[in-house]
């Protein structure tokens, strides 16, 4: 009978034991749900987080700044929940939307899949556009300065760096009656790869006076998707009371170095009595050892005009960038008045051309090559520093040697995704272009993830081209 006793409270004492455990491991799995669900939502919300103030840092810059951006998305994120919202990056962690709000209004798009992105901030008139461009436009602005009555031009560039045609609308936002604003061009086809200039002529009439602004919209239609880029524009109308006259007020050059332009400057003698006379100029600013050809008139009538032909030459090894100079002129009365120069000198990086679509995988997966570069100026581009970036390889993968027309250029190893590295120095002569020997090597297989991939380069005028995305 107490063996009997002694089995039953055993029995007892184990199914105890038996449920006080499954409480405890039940407790114990809800709540490390729990604490995975809220790092899923945390981990989210430090992405969204950065890329808002990452966007709110580029914009402050001002126009044109851009930086490139890495944020991971977690599991448990809806892509076709998440994106950009306005001014906000929205993730959809396990069915609530977290957001990173920014302080100016967002364009473009966010890779949302599952892993780790690199994705570029660009600063445009009044918004910040998220993803990479396609389409380049040459300035931040358009400006020009015109004399009552007159008229004048600045020309911008549109560029197409993506691997398709793209479909450009231009669209001017131009509410001013007494300054005329005409493009050259409202819809164009731009291939890959291509650039177009539009020329926007201003015509003030004889009321006009002070600034005047308004905006381009420049729209481009791509197989990737729609494109916007918003250009301002100003037009400064100034009233001349001095009986000498320079018009236009003011020119703009494109110019790569060795290359000149000519130009016309008229010169007038607002004057109906007297004739202008010893009438000299000088040059000044940043662009003033560009300027020749414009000579001395010892007279000019009254109510009369006449014409200088100068040049602008930019000298040999110029770096790229804006620049501006000032011609004055004088004479022997104390009358004078100046036209502005603008010359813009484009870097090595706008003679580049890079095509993805001769490329592919090495049967094993670790060399990407065949991939095309070509320079179309006239002059010759040297590559200095090269950037690879791949997205969605979870497998440490690092770059090991790159070629180019299958000379080594970099095999230090190891270099991580977006790294530049210093390559030896590699040039492209005019009209040239390599594609059967260009490779990148890496340690591991790279077509098994969904891999994709981007390059930047660097030339050795300090200029950089980034490649479209590669998505094999």
């Amino acid at each position: 009978m107490q063996k009997g006793q002694a089995a039953v409270e055993l029995l007892i004492i184990v199914a105890v034991s038996m449920a006080v455990i499954a409480a405890i491991y039940s407790y114990n799995a809800s709540s490390m749900a729990g604490i995975n669900r809220q790092k899923i939502v945390d981990d989210a919300q430090t992405s969204v987080s950065n890329l808002a103030m990452s966007a709110n840092d580029v914009y402050r810059q001002g126009i044109g700044a851009r930086k490139q951006v890495f944020y991971s998305v977690p599991g448990g994120v809806d892509e076709s929940k998440s994106g950009i919202e306005g001014n906000s990056f929205v993730l959809n962690a396990l069915g609530s939307d977290v957001y990173g709000k920014a302080d100016v209004c967002l364009l473009g798009k966010m890779p949302t899949a599952k892993g780790g992105h690199m994705v570029w901030l660009t600063a445009q008139e009044q918004c910040v556009f998220v993803g990479f461009e396609s389409i380049a436009v040459d300035k931040t602005s358009s400006y020009v300065t015109l004399i009552q009555g007159d008229s004048g031009s600045d020309t911008i560039t549109i560029t197409n760096n993506g691997s398709t045609a793209a479909i450009i609308f231009l669209s001017q936002s131009w509410p001013h009656s007494n300054v005329a604003l005409v493009a050259s061009s409202s819809t164009f086809s731009l291939p890959a790869g291509a650039s177009q200039q539009v020329t926007l002529t201003y015509s003030s009439s004889p009321a006009a006076s002070g600034n005047y602004a308004g905006s381009l919209g420049i729209g481009a239609s791509l197989e990737s998707g729609d494109e916007n880029i918003l250009l301002p524009l100003n037009a400064e109308i100034v009233i001349q009371e001095t009986d000498l006259l320079l018009f236009p007020a003011s020119y703009s050059f494109t110019l790569r170095e060795n290359d000149s332009k000519t130009a016309d400057l008229n010169i007038c003698n607002n004057n109906t009595g007297s004739a202008l006379t010893g009438i000299t100029f000088t040059d000044s600013g940043s662009a003033a050892a560009w300027v020749s050809g414009i000579g001395g008139i010892s007279s000019l009538p009254a109510g009369t005009c006449t014409s200088s032909t100068f040049s602008v030459t930019v000298p040999d090894g110029q770096s790229p960038g804006n620049y501006t100079g000032t011609i004055t002129g004088s004479d022997g009365a104390g009358n004078t008045d100046s036209t502005a120069v603008a010359v813009a000198v484009p870097g090595m990086d706008a003679d580049m051309v890079f095509s993805w679509s001769t490329s592919s995988f090495t049967p094993n997966g670790q060399r990407l090559w065949g991939w095309t570069i070509s320079n179309t100026g006239t002059g010759t581009i040297t590559i200095d520093k090269m950037a690879v970036s791949w997205w969605n390889d979870t497998d440490s993968a690092t770059l090991l040697e790159i070629r180019l027309n299958n000379g080594i250029v970099w095999n230090a190893g190891g270099a991580t995704s977006g790294q530049a590295v210093d390559i030896t120095n590699f040039s492209l002569g005019p009209g040239s272009s390599y594609s059967a020997n260009n490779r990148l090597e890496f340690t591991k297989r790279m077509n098994n993830q969904s891999e994709d991939f981007r390059i930047t380069i660097t030339f050795t005028d300090g200029s950089a081209y980034t490649t479209a995305l590669y998505q094999p």
